[in-house]
């Protein structure tokens, strides 16, 4: 599947512009006259446009926030649920909302509403916004005719994956200060403060020590040759992307992740908060179980994980249970598929779903605690030794020196 840009009109002549996913531009063209659009321009989001989704780094000034979103939605369901109808809700929600993204998404779901379209197909039209979940979960809320409940439920999953995102990034996010800016203070002492020092051992008359040697050399290759550092750097980075963007790529690259000693476990964890959190949702919301897990599958994050969801989906849809399918995984701990199978049983799936995150919820959450812990005194003792290494190359020539001017 690939990503399409298009600009359609719709049966009340309004422009639309977004993406969707097809095999082709014709099956992308077919599935937008589905939905009564009318294709104008169907182009591969792959080629090159100037915008911030393009440009590295600033592309997160093109996206919605899931915390933004979740505070939107929470304030349509309140509004639903006050007795507004969906296009007085939707009129509002346009006016007040700051975000220019989510207030743009806004007005034209309004018009497509309008116009007699259903809601879930507008919000559809708007990918780079509102994912497969979300479309999922306010289908279910229109077929329910519990959309105001939908809508809280739906709110409720962006803000926890929100919060796991926070946590996950505030873990980092200092340590990360830190390695830059030491590597920084390292950098400056080696393209300024060894050269000069290297003129003033050229003053010796005797062989530097080794590892005086090896930091002129570092420093000298730096001096001379920092362009080709970057330019490597850029071409191999550029390089690793364009490798995981492919389907052969991603999935070597996600089996590897989930196979790195220390960070498989923390992943694993998250796949399996994200996976538990997700079916919690749709389930609740009244969305079937092998939609739930087609929809869960995409929005899982790792194409190993997608396999075996996918697997699931088959198995059930043939008759077996989901715990047992499950329980055939490598990849899914035995007590996710006990505990779920007891919810079976009980006629309480989705609660216990919602258990079953709560609880890897908290231990994403412990973890993060932990790796902040080790992580930023692990940094700090590294730098110490990077730092200690260039002092003692400065200091032992000066030191061998002093000893033999003493000795004469």
């Amino acid at each position: 599947m690939k990503k399409y840009k298009y600009i359609v009109k719709s049966q009340q002549g309004q422009t639309i512009e977004g993406e969707i996913e097809a095999t082709s531009e014709s099956d992308a063209s077919k599935i937008l006259i589905s939905k009564q659009l009318i294709p104008i321009e169907i182009k591969s989001a792959d080629s090159f446009e100037l915008s911030l989704s393009k440009i590295p780094f600033l592309s997160i000034l093109d996206r919605v926030p899931s915390k933004k979103k979740a505070i939107a939605i929470r304030q349509f369901a309140t509004l639903i649920r006050s007795g507004l109808t969906i296009t007085q809700a939707l009129s509002i929600l346009g006016d007040q909302e700051a975000n220019k993204k989510l207030k743009q998404v806004f007005g034209t779901v309004l018009k497509e509403v309008e116009g007699g379209g259903n809601l879930s197909d507008a919000f559809s039209l708007h990918p780079e916004v509102f994912s497969s979940i979300d479309i999922g979960l306010i289908k279910a809320g229109e077929r329910s005719g519990t959309l105001d409940k939908v809508l809280e439920r739906m709110a409720e999953q962006l803000e926890k994956q929100a919060s796991l995102l926070s946590k996950i990034r505030g873990a980092f996010t200092y340590p990360l200060i830190v390695l830059i800016v030491a590597v920084g203070v390292i950098g400056v002492m080696m393209v300024y403060l060894v050269p000069k020092l290297k003129d003033v051992y050229a003053g010796f008359d005797q062989e530097l020590p080794f590892i005086t040697q090896v930091m002129v050399g570092i420093s000298d290759f730096m001096v001379k040759f920092w362009w080709l550092a970057i330019l490597l750097t850029i071409a191999l980075v550029s390089a690793f992307l364009a490798f995981i963007k492919g389907k052969t790529g991603k999935r070597i690259w996600d089996k590897f992740k989930i196979s790195i000693p220390l960070i498989k476990d923390f992943l694993k964890m998250v796949y399996m908060a994200r996976y538990t959190r997700t079916l919690s949702t749709l389930v609740a919301s009244g969305v079937s179980i092998v939609e739930s897990l087609k929809i869960t599958s995409n929005a899982i994050g790792n194409i190993i994980y997608k396999e075996e969801i996918d697997s699931m989906t088959e198995k059930v849809r043939q008759g077996s249970s989901l715990s047992q399918a499950m329980q055939e995984s490598e990849y899914f701990p035995k007590t996710v598929s006990q505990m779920l199978k007891v919810g079976e049983e009980t006629g309480e799936i989705d609660a216990m779903f919602t258990n079953l995150a709560n609880y890897y919820d908290e231990e994403v959450d412990n973890i993060v605690k932990t790796i902040s812990t080790v992580l930023e005194p692990l940094i700090i003792v590294i730098l110490g030794l990077s730092v200690l290494f260039i002092l003692v190359g400065i200091m032992t020539p000066i030191y061998s020196m002093a000893q033999y001017m003493f000795k004469k």
